[in-house]
């Protein structure tokens, strides 16, 4: 095979086993070549829609997302600790900051951000 195109959620696993059985043919001297494919193109995951979440404190403020530990069952405020509540937030609520979303109506408040691969395989 001269190329193989192929996403990554596939190619793994095909890689895997064309790459063993070719193996297995080569040193039977069944093919002549080492490897199964001279080349490889990998055109990525395919994403799912993107999803914005902001934290409310108890007091009803945001917390911006750098604030935020995401390391226990629930989001807290990672210098006080106190339980803030996820919300989603639509893209109309949005504007892109750099590398990061904030809102509209605070840009001081970062969004986290978040896609998820479209697969069966999840």
């Amino acid at each position: 095979v001269d190329m193989y195109v192929g996403g990554t959620e596939h190619a793994v696993l095909h890689l895997l086993y064309s790459r063993f059985w070719h193996k297995v043919l080569y040193d039977l001297g069944v093919v002549s070549t080492p490897e199964p494919f001279q080349r490889l193109v990998n055109q990525g995951l395919i994403l799912g829609p993107m999803e914005h979440t902001v934290f409310r404190r108890q007091d009803g403020a945001h917390a911006t997302a750098r604030d935020v530990d995401m390391s226990g069952l629930t989001p807290a405020d990672a210098s006080t600790g106190e339980e803030l509540t996820p919300e989603r937030v639509g893209d109309e609520q949005l504007v892109k900051k750099g590398d990061a979303f904030v809102l509209k109506a605070d840009p001081t408040i970062e969004v986290v951000s978040r896609c998820e691969k479209m697969s069966k395989s999840r």
